[in-house]
């Protein structure tokens, strides 16, 4: 473009899109990539599959690049009935199919012929295979309309290596890190990052602090504060984003995932996936903002929570912004201005009920972001995309619920359940986001999640289409919405009509106050709080509660007793430390749906030795060296290449000590890791043991292998877990035994 090297800001679109031959509805399609497009994205990897013709017709029409791929699997199956069966006969036809079908698409510049393949990484059969593909791509786009590629995690192996030398245009998936070497290696390579990011979000979730890794939680949740982090992805977004724009020699990145998807829902066995900027609503998330300051020609600025917190609780509060500071006020008062680093200021504020206010100055003035604290939702809101639809049985509109107090304010944490009624027209879905939420995508009832519900109506017969709302003890909205007569077009999707009976249930709660009736900060002279337990909205069931002491990465602390007697909490300190009071309710179903938390500071009690007789947390590890991030379940994730290391400092194995340990261990596939055992600093020397592990893997499940030790450990001690391969430890504990 006239010379200037123009990045490709782009995001993964999973198979919701619409793969060869599968429905696909244009008008949901154009919502989809309108939504990547505002973000600042500028191309879309298809992942991992040919996209539906309309999809290349749209990006054709809405200018966004196009990067088309062909292949999960080659030869080597990942699973048992993948397209592994077929690739011997049918990759040649296959690929005539796809790119004789889009080649003249303008907005196609690459072709990938795989993804994450492990024949690249098994043997010298992959380059076979890789000239094989790029033969016959070429073979049909002999102009090179656009160019052959691939995307691979195997890219620090030599594997895959001498697969890129075939077509000296490989993409990067998360090795963002071998960048420099790899062009230093072979600068006529054009690098790029075929998959970036990982980094989960749930909408409207908050888990603090923002500065610790909290990967999972007991709400099934990942926090939107970018703060959840996989142990393959980037661990810091913003960073991410800037490094790529200070490489000159990359072509650009795609993120995973624009928009969330059905399946692959990590950290979790949930329905839907945490790794979008939108939900699978299409309702943005915080992150949403990041990008859209980093990839955006707008002027940014979004505060990064809702203001609705329990009093004097400590509250990260992100701004995500591209101007060049950020002045932030809480009720008019001044709470400080920062510079602007990496797209972002982060203020640490007490909660108090009001008016939360971020002034970002840039080039060209003042902009401004506010967020107001609401009260308990006394009726609900309908709102339509669309003002007439057309009987063209492919129309459709798309309706977004929330919930308002009494002030008109949005309650952005309401739980609600919605009954939908649509006359004279069809209800096509409804969504809300969540991917906790069991309920199907076609009933006429669903709750609002983080104070939202989508739903999807398309015409019927008659001139209008009307959609009424209600909810238990809320005033209900309604919306009607003018049909037109149009032409209906042949080959194209139609609409049909199909969704379940309504449900009905108690009214929910929203949030949980934690109201502090005592000072706290604990000694030996105030050793305890009291806390007074608000349910909102008053009336709603809770489900089952409980209260927890915890440390900032949400792992159970033996730190102080909680004592809970009706709406009052005390809790008395036992050892030094920062800690929080947790309170949770599972609002009737089978885990905590609410979390609330408040911090607690307890000094002058001198600091408990850990005990290994009860499950240690391997979050709880104050010791670290090398790659270590966050895993499932509160563990850690070692790192792929390379070794890395977690130590616990202060472990009272007591007189009679223990030489059984047990290992809860994630491994990614069926081979055998070593885990080395030590006790004191490794550098010392003082290995106690290696401990080998060996299972078939089972996706996102940690399970336990138990050692015997060649020593009884006694008193106190230090202990080192060292690793050299990529696998998750969720902790470990000990067996008590006896003297004798």
């Amino acid at each position: 473009m006239n010379g200037e090297h123009v990045k490709l800001h782009g995001v993964c679109l999973h198979h919701d899109l619409g793969a060869l031959g599968a429905a696909f509805h244009e008008k949901a399609a154009r919502r989809q990539l309108q939504l990547m497009k505002d973000m600042g994205v500028n191309a879309i990897r298809t992942s991992h599959n040919p996209p539906a013709s309309i999809f290349m017709d749209l990006c054709d029409e809405m200018g966004l690049m196009v990067d088309s791929e062909a292949f999960d699997m080659w030869e080597i199956a990942k699973t048992p009935k993948d397209y592994a069966r077929f690739f011997p006969n049918d990759a040649a036809l296959d690929v005539a199919s796809w790119v004789r079908r889009d080649r003249n698409h303008p907005s196609v510049i690459l072709w990938s012929i795989g993804n994450e393949i492990p024949d690249m990484h098994a043997s010298e059969r992959g380059k076979t295979l890789t000239a094989f593909l790029r033969d016959e791509v070429k073979k049909h786009d002999p102009d090179e309309n656009a160019r052959v590629t691939f995307g691979s995690n195997y890219m620090p192996w030599k594997g895959a290596q001498g697969c890129a030398e075939l077509i000296g245009l490989p993409g990067y998936n998360y090795a963002e890190k071998y960048y420099a070497q790899h062009h230093s290696e072979h600068p006529d390579w054009v690098i790029y990052g075929s998959e970036t990011g990982s980094i989960l979000q749930s909408r409207g979730i908050y888990h603090f602090p923002m500065d610790h890794g909290i990967l999972s939680d007991e709400d099934l949740q990942c926090s939107a504060l970018l703060n959840s982090k996989t142990g393959w992805g980037a661990q810091d977004a913003a960073r991410m984003l800037e490094e790529e724009e200070e490489r000159s020699y990359t072509l650009g990145q795609f993120v995973w995932s624009g928009i969330d998807y059905i399946g692959e829902p990590t950290p979790y066995h949930t329905r839907s996936c945490y790794f979008g900027q939108a939900d699978t609503a299409c309702f943005p998330k915080d992150g949403y903002a990041l990008y859209q300051a980093a990839w955006s020609r707008k002027e940014v600025l979004h505060i990064g929570v809702y203001w609705d917190f329990n009093p004097g609780q400590i509250i990260d509060v992100p701004v995500w912004t591209n101007l060049d500071e950020v002045e932030l006020f809480l009720n008019g008062r001044s709470l400080g201005t920062q510079k602007t680093e990496r797209y972002v200021c982060v203020f640490r504020v007490p909660y108090e009920e009001g008016v939360l206010k971020a002034v970002g100055y840039g080039k060209t003035g003042a902009v401004t972001d506010e967020r107001v604290s609401f009260g308990d939702a006394c009726a609900l809101r309908i709102e339509s995309s669309e003002k007439v639809l057309k009987r063209d049985g492919k129309d459709m509109a798309f309706l977004t619920v929330s919930a308002v107090d009494a002030q008109g304010r949005a309650v952005e944490n309401a739980v609600d359940r919605v009954q939908i009624e649509v006359r004279d027209g069809m209800l096509l879905g409804v969504d809300n986001g969540d991917s906790t939420d069991p309920d199907a995508y076609r009933e006429c009832s669903k709750r609002l999640f983080s104070g939202k519900l989508l739903i999807i109506v398309a015409p019927g017969e008659k001139d209008a289409v009307c959609v009424r709302v209600s909810a238990p003890g809320l005033q209900e909205a309604y919306v009607s919405i003018p049909c037109v007569s149009a032409p209906q077009e042949e080959g194209r999707c139609r609409l049909e009509e199909a969704f379940e009976c309504a449900k009905s249930e108690a009214v929910r709660v929203r949030a949980i106050r934690l109201i502090a009736i005592d000072e706290t900060h604990l000694t030996k002279q105030h050793p305890s709080a009291r806390f007074r337990v608000q349910v909102l909205p008053k009336g709603a069931a809770p489900g089952n509660m409980a209260f927890r002491i915890l440390n900032a990465d949400g792992v159970n602390v033996p730190y102080a007793d909680i004592n809970a007697q009706g709406d009052v909490v005390t809790v008395t300190a036992k050892s030094d430390g920062q800690f929080y009071l947790r309170a949770t309710c599972d609002n009737g179903e089978d885990h905590p749906r609410i979390l609330s938390a408040i911090e607690i500071e307890a000094t002058g009690f001198g600091r408990t030795a850990l005990d290994p007789y009860t499950f240690l947390s391997a979050s709880l590890s104050d010791l670290r060296r090398g790659e270590v991030t966050a895993g499932n379940e509160h563990g850690v994730s070692f790192a792929r290449d390379g070794r890395s290391m977690i130590g616990f400092s202060n472990i009272d194995f007591g007189l009679d000590g223990s030489d059984t340990l047990e290992l809860p261990i994630f491994a990614l596939d069926d081979s055998a890791h070593i885990m080395t055992l030590w006790d004191g600093d490794p550098d010392q020397g003082n290995k106690i043991a290696p401990l080998r592990y060996q299972k078939k893997s089972i996706w996102n499940q940690y399970q336990s292998e138990t050692y015997r030790l060649p020593v009884r450990l006694k008193g106190s001690h230090s202990l080192w877990f060292s690793m050299e391969e990529k696998v998750h430890l969720k902790g470990f504990r000990f067996d008590r035994q006896p003297r004798a």
